[in-house]
């Protein structure tokens, strides 16, 4: 698929989290001092938002964005067109359609926003937090536009 198109993560649409005082929710932020990056992006959300399928596909996982078991995540694999891609949500209440193995067209509420505002705010009340939804997308991609452009593959070794 060249170009695909995924809808907002959040209905209605307020943007992407920018920096706060815990962070940036921007891709590739540094997380814990620069040992890690941000592999996602927030999207600014009011607890109760509507989380829509960024694109057509099945949920496959439900869980825990942290061990605490406080705030959810859920995962979408993608059908069809989507075959092959793969969309992770942080901080969203599965919608009651949601169940693992449940298939939704592109745009279809699979989840609701929750409060991560509140939850950091918890462990930490002088810092505030943007409320928002971290989603991660994981896709179909060739490993060779990764390699050196002068090396030379002259055949295929498994044939």
């Amino acid at each position: 698929m060249s170009n695909p198109v995924i809808v907002p993560p959040v209905r209605p649409y307020r943007g992407t989290r920018a920096n706060d005082a815990w962070g940036s929710g921007l891709f590739l932020a540094s997380r814990d001092g620069g040992s890690r990056k941000h592999l996602g992006r927030d999207f600014v959300s009011v607890p109760g938002d509507e989380i829509p399928a960024v694109f057509k596909g099945r949920t496959s996982r439900a869980g825990f964005a942290y061990p605490d078991g406080k705030l959810h995540s859920l995962w979408l694999e993608g059908q069809d067109e989507w075959e092959g891609w793969r969309a992770q949500y942080l901080y969203v209440a599965l919608s009651a359609d949601a169940i693992v193995g449940i298939d939704f067209q592109q745009g279809e509420t699979v989840a609701f926003a929750e409060d991560v505002a509140a939850y950091y705010a918890a462990k930490d009340p002088t810092r505030k937090m943007t409320n928002h939804v971290h989603l991660m997308l994981i896709g179909p991609v060739d490993p060779g536009i990764y390699l050196p452009t002068d090396l030379v593959i002259k055949k295929d070794l498994t044939a």
